[in-house]
């Protein structure tokens, strides 16, 4: 970190403050972190003791600790300073330290080339040191809270280059471990390929934790710019690829609160990384009166200043839109080269105060004074051709360029009062994206009234005198006035809406995220999700009338309600019928906007996505027919999108998806021949997208799905060869997938399927005992997996499944005590799962079948040879009872038409069966 300039006197007067002998920064900032998790009545005897006898410490720590006190909010507003020359500040900034006010002395910082003792060091894990299955290879940056370390895989035949961040140990006091965890639990939670990805987490051999992160090869965005020669086009679109990150974490509910240049890197193939979550925040549910939404108030206002909002800078509360100024920020710098405020100094307060009293340069203007920031504020280089260091007629052709709707999209974004911004970071994208496709923007100039309010704020007195001067004028103008003013409380009341969108769309993934850090499985916490969600959706579909995006937001939460109730393709709840009605007023909507928007085609796609949804929950409760016709309305969508877009990886992928239910359904009817073929045209176009992206591991576990798909087909027309090479190769997919990231469930989930399959082909090509074994494979993994989450439908219905095949294994071995312990143990599991969702019509079809199998090994141990005579008796009215169960079943999804398809002789297959249990038992 810099130091600050030799000509500001008040961090010339800090650094006389922050540099008392005996008492080193570390320290100081050590005790300070460790004294705020103390009572406040316990800080005397703490500074006492820490101090020593220093009497520089504990005057410097007292400051500190007297500053830090509750008011209306911890460090929410800058503690007062005492008489006498200023002292630190802990306004934390530059994402893992003080900032420079707060150690301006040039201290010799942890680690710091001019730190020859290297209190922290960086090379505090030599090279080789093994942090479990990762091995140091050597450090690459530090923060005041970790230092990073390139690391290796040192397990298997692949080496997988990371990046490894450790809790540097002074520094490793509660307030700090909270802050890494906090890192570590963001990062858990965010998935998006311009975020860098976490891999693992754990703790040295000396208990400090730290987390693993994917190495990523690349250029610091300003630098990649340069390197790149990109121009306004190409750095706004690079922008909207940043956007989109931002934009996943706040869908995510976490404010990143550092977003600058430097925690951006780009890939060599320009795709661009955010990084450093070091400072970022959980957002917390705010829902009594007068909230406004979804915030997070800071204990600690962290933060870069040259890219904080000004609420950051002034101990404001942080919401979203404390990311949209940083945007703002950094969007300045990329098409200016310089930042937009030249502060001149390090101190908290004075740029606090910068900020609050001075509008920035627009943009054009910036560019054609032709003057960088000083006091580093400047970019490195001047990053596109015609900015601050190019010439004259350079710098005027691109003020042209940014004159006008840049301005204001920039300017928009920063704008002071946070509710004036962008309402969120995907509308200033989608702003950036208008004026890329030369359409109009949201964003607009300040207008007359908003400059008159602030003007009358500021001169009460003058502009009192002046109202009586101008007072004809004034009543000129009020018809002009009234008319805005009507508009503005339209406009105020659609926001309004809006944001209870967004405060629903917080409730839903704060609550979920929140509940799921305690659990050993994450399902539980969706419960608490639906019942907040829908509170909030059917309460506000009544004043969606007529406001087109309203609608499309409605649409789309009650699709995300819908998932977490019922997908069956994920971790969900079990309940069929409640999806199967959020799905449907999804539909509702979008199948109205879809009519009154036939060329739009994001609209068709999501209209076919729930339309898929609504196909999968129709399946489930047994309505064939309905769920059929969903899904061939969706193909028909889907063929049209991939027309109009042959080379489109997305377009495709979905019409894969929309062959994989109609093959699904008629696989599930015995119409394998039919599905053969339809399952074929989905692995061609999955093959193709892997081709073309054979890195995108997405795109590897869709080919190993069609490969089990079409081998099932296959084995059920009894082409066993053709149908052992597909799984075999899937098995290979799958275990590539689990290798690259042990911590994967879904990964091990397909696996263990891609075992099932394989067991299950070999045994029918007369292999038993390789069957068995290749199922137990299966099994353990399942098991794994329900064991980590009782709660997960999903999971609990594979462990069920794998019981079930095991038995029938056993069966076949001739061992039905075991295979019938098996049953009993899928049949547990069924039951429950039948009785959790009593609207699922497959799971009841599953029960019933586990039912039967049970029974037959009732009676197959009624007639073993082995069997005690006083014992066959009983198996065989057990084996009638659990008979009977099974009937009652099917018979009432016979009445009801919802038995079809390979089960739908059941009835009188299990009816024969009680017949025989009844002649037995009369023999007796």
């Amino acid at each position: 970190m810099t130091k600050p300039p030799e000509s500001d006197p008040d961090a010339a007067s800090l650094s006389e403050a922050a540099s008392p002998s005996g008492a080193s920064y570390a320290r100081l900032k050590g005790l300070f972190f460790a004294a705020l998790e103390l009572p406040e009545e316990e800080w005397p005897a703490y500074v006492d003791a820490s101090a020593a006898g220093d009497a520089d410490l504990r005057k410097r720590l007292l400051v500190l600790l007297e500053g830090s006190r509750e008011k209306d909010g911890f460090l929410e507003t800058p503690p007062a300073l005492p008489p006498g020359p200023p002292v630190p500040v802990p306004v934390a900034v530059d994402a893992d330290g003080w900032d420079a006010a707060a150690d301006p002395s040039g201290e010799a910082r942890p680690g710091d080339a001019s730190d020859p003792a290297g209190e922290t060091g960086m090379d505090d894990l030599a090279p080789g040191t093994r942090l479990g299955p990762w091995e140091v290879v050597g450090p690459i940056g530090r923060g005041g809270m970790g230092t990073v370390y390139e690391a290796r895989r040192a397990e298997g035949d692949f080496v997988r280059r990371t990046a490894v961040k450790v809790v540097r140990p002074e520094i490793a006091t509660a307030f700090f471990l909270r802050r890494f965890h906090t890192e570590r639990r963001i990062l858990a939670g965010l998935d998006h390929p311009n975020i860098a990805r976490l891999l693992d987490a754990g703790a040295t051999p000396d208990g400090l934790p730290y987390v693993v992160l994917e190495f990523v090869e690349g250029r610091p965005l300003l630098e990649h710019c340069v390197a790149k020669a990109l121009d306004v086009a190409d750095r706004l679109r690079l922008f909207r690829q940043i956007c989109e990150a931002v934009d996943h974490a706040h869908r995510s509910l976490v404010v990143h609160r550092d977003l600058k240049p430097g925690n951006i890197l780009v890939t060599f193939d320009g795709v661009p990384k955010l990084l450093d979550f070091g400072i970022a925040k959980l957002l917390e549910s705010e829902t009594g009166p007068g909230s406004g939404g979804t915030v997070t108030g800071t204990h600690l206002r962290l933060m870069t200043p040259d890219y904080a909002s000004p609420e950051q800078l002034t101990g404001g509360r942080i919401t979203t839109a404390t990311d949209v100024y940083s945007l703002g920020v950094v969007l300045y710098e990329l098409l200016t080269g310089s930042r937009p405020y030249d502060f001149g100094t390090s101190n908290p307060r004075l740029v606090a105060q910068i900020v609050s009293e001075r509008e920035p340069l627009k943009p054009s203007a910036r560019v054609m004074a032709g003057v960088g920031a000083a006091a580093g504020g400047a970019s490195a280089a001047s990053p596109i051709k015609g900015t601050t260091s190019a010439g004259a007629g350079s710098r005027k052709k691109l003020a042209g360029r940014l004159r006008g709707d840049l301005d204001n999209i920039v300017l928009t974004a920063m704008r002071r009062e946070p509710e004036r911004r962008y309402a969120s970071v995907r509308e200033l994208s989608d702003d950036v994206l208008r004026y890329l496709e030369d359409r109009a923007v949201l964003a607009r100039r300040d207008t007359f009234g908003y400059r008159a309010v602030k003007l009358v704020r500021r001169n009460r007195a003058g502009v009192a005198a002046a109202a009586i001067a101008t007072a004809a004028l004034v009543i000129g103008f009020f018809s002009t006035v009234h008319e805005k003013h009507l508009a503005e409380a339209e406009r105020a009341r659609a926001q309004r809406r809006f944001n209870d969108v967004r405060k629903l769309a917080g409730s839903f993934l704060f609550e979920f995220h929140d509940a799921i850090q305690n659990l050993p499985g994450s399902t539980p916490a969706r419960a608490l999700v639906v019942r907040r969600g829908l509170q909030y959706l059917d309460g506000l579909v009544p004043e969606s009338a007529g406001d087109p995006g309203l609608q499309r937001e409605l649409a789309a939460a009650y699709q995300k309600v819908g998932d977490v109730q019922g997908d069956r393709s994920a971790a969900n709840l079990g309940d069929t019928s409640g999806a199967l009605k959020s799905f449907r007023k999804a539909l509702e909507i979008r199948d109205s906007l879809a009519a009154k928007s036939p060329g739009d085609g994001k609209l068709a796609g999501e209209l076919a996505t729930t339309l898929d949804s609504v196909g999968d929950a129709l399946s489930q409760t047994g309505d064939k027919p309905g769920a059929m016709d969903a899904f061939r309305r969706s193909l028909k969508i889907r063929e049209t999108l991939v027309a109009a877009d042959p080379k489109g990886i997305v377009p495709r992928r979905a019409l894969a998806t929309s062959y994989h239910r109609i093959a699904s359904s008629l696989s599930d009817d015995g119409e394998y021949a039919d599905a053969l073929p339809v399952w074929r045209k989905e692995s061609e176009l999955f093959e193709a997208i892997w081709r073309e992206t054979p890195n995108d591991r997405r795109a590897q576990r869709n080919v190993a799905l069609a490969c089990k798909y079409t081998g099932a087909a296959l084995e059920s027309l009894h082409d066993f060869t053709a149908a052992l090479g597909l799984y075999e190769r899937a098995v290979l997919l799958d275990e590539a997938r689990v290798a690259a990231d042990p911590t994967d469930a879904t990964a091990k989930a397909d696996l263990s399927y891609g075992y099932g399959a394989l067991s299950i082909c070999v045994m029918s090509m007369g292999d038993l005992d390789c069957g068995l074994r290749t199922y137990r494979k299966a099994f353990d993994i399942r098991k794994g997996l329900a064991d980590a989450d009782p709660t997960n439908v999903n999971a609990q219905m594979g462990l069920a499944r794998a019981y079930l095949r095991i038995g029938d294994i056993l069966d076949m071995k001739l061992d039905p005590a075991a295979a019938e312990e098996n049953f009993r143990s899928s049949v547990a599991i069924e039951e429950a799962l039948s009785r959790t969702d009593s609207s699922n019509e497959a799971a009841r079809d599953r029960f019933a079948f586990a039912l039967k199998r049970e029974a037959s090994m009732e009676a197959k141990l009624a007639e073993a040879p082995a069997t005690p005579r006083s014992a066959i008796a009983g198996h065989w009215r057990e084996a009638r009872a659990t008979y009977r169960r099974s009937l009652d079943i099917f018979e009432d999804m016979s009445r009801r038409g919802v038995l079809r398809g390979k089960h739908s002789g059941e009835p009188a297959s299990i009816a024969a069966e009680i017949a025989r249990c009844d002649e037995a038992l009369a023999k007796r």
